[in-house]
């Protein structure tokens, strides 16, 4: 966490969010390039994880007093009616899509991005990347892909647990990280009877699983950028990127996005308007 005293210092009269993220380098680098021109007003801090964000919340606004201290975390598999529950009690908003990565998925953002790329070839991007409507057809492919509902499944059955048994740690709970551990569906089976046998029926997480996987085939583009996390669907694109890029790390190639496309997503626009105007309501009441 942040030492206290630089947040006052690079704050100064504005507005202090932290954000989930071990480093500068984490999420807080996206929002500082989405919210450049509003830098004098709003400050974005990295914490590790959302529980470190909470943390920092509450504890920036116990030791700093005149400083607006927020939170954005990610929505992960929050409740639509429960995004901003936390704004009143804990200064806590959430995004409405699963992660930041989610943000940084517009087709048109990559086709620019890819057509740059590749702007001295004159063949232009190959495999249809520098095509804005041929990427959105690979995005959602890689989102409604088996690997990304059956990870989404998975992980959703085991937030459940952590609902239900909050006794748990959510590490001893083996959220998957990557897709390629959701490649065999027996094997995610056996993990689910492994999780929690003494506390839950395996039947019943079973169910609960197989009951997610029909949802999520009903499921709209839109919704599903609500409950697939942005990571798994980059692990799926990033084997079909033009064979030159397929070596790069993720975090470079968001780097890379969001150098091309830096207008600021309408969601994440709305949460930091919310945050200045619960700030100014605040002040005028205090």
């Amino acid at each position: 966490m942040i030492d206290a005293t630089e947040v006052k210092q690079r704050t100064g009269n504005g507005i202090a969010v932290c954000v989930e993220g071990d480093s500068y380098e984490d999420d807080a680098a996206y929002y500082r390039q989405w919210f450049e021109s509003q830098a004098s007003r709003v400050r974005f801090f990295p914490a590790d994880g959302w529980r470190e964000v909470k943390r920092a919340v509450a504890d920036y606004r116990t030791v700093l007093g005149d400083v607006p201290v927020y939170g954005i975390l990610d929505r992960d598999f929050t409740p639509a009616d429960r995004l901003d529950a936390e704004l009143e009690t804990e200064g806590i908003l959430r995004t409405s899509r699963f992660t930041l990565e989610n943000y940084l998925l517009d087709p048109n953002c990559w086709a620019q991005l890819f057509r740059s790329i590749y702007i001295t070839s004159p063949a232009g991007a190959p495999d249809g990347w520098g095509d804005a409507d041929t990427v959105r057809a690979r995005i959602d492919a890689a989102m409604t892909s088996a690997q990304c509902k059956a990870a989404s499944a998975f992980n959703f059955v085991v937030w459940r647990v952590s609902e239900q048994v909050p006794v748990l740690k959510l590490s001893d709970l083996r959220y998957i990280e990557h897709i390629n551990e959701a490649n065999d569906r027996g094997r995610l089976e056996q993990k689910l009877q492994d999780i929690v046998r003494d506390n839950v029926n395996s039947a019943d997480l079973l169910e609960i699983y197989a009951q997610r996987l029909q949802a999520l085939d009903s499921m709209t583009p839109v919704q599903l950028h609500e409950v697939v996390s942005g990571k798994h669907i980059l692990q799926k694109l990033l084997p079909e990127f033009p064979k030159r890029h397929r070596g790069i790390s993720i975090k470079e190639l968001k780097e890379r996005y969001i150098d091309k496309c830096v207008a600021v997503p309408e969601d994440m626009a709305h949460l930091v308007e919310r945050i200045e105007t619960h700030a100014a309501r605040n002040k005028r009441h205090s």
